[in-house]
């Protein structure tokens, strides 16, 4: 939002940054969710369960939604 990126840990706001590129980049690489890349290879430690993209920044409200929606699939 505006150069505010949130992580959302099962529906609850656990941290954010700022950055001064609020410009949608376009790239033919893939895209990487919860990965890091270290010049060879992707690396991770980490399993996502549900991933959404969208084209617009969606409020904490819809993100506890969203949360809400899914989390009985993992057992919360």
């Amino acid at each position: 939002n505006s150069g505010t990126l949130k992580l959302y840990v099962n529906g609850v706001e656990r941290g954010s940054a700022t950055t001064a590129n609020t410009t949608a980049q376009t790239t033919t690489q893939p895209l990487a969710i919860a990965t890091f890349y270290n010049f060879t290879q992707y690396m991770t430690n980490l399993k996502v369960g549900v991933a959404k993209i969208y084209n617009r920044t969606i409020s904490g409200t819809e993100i506890t939604q969203n949360f809400n929606a899914q989390k009985s699939r993992f057992g919360l």
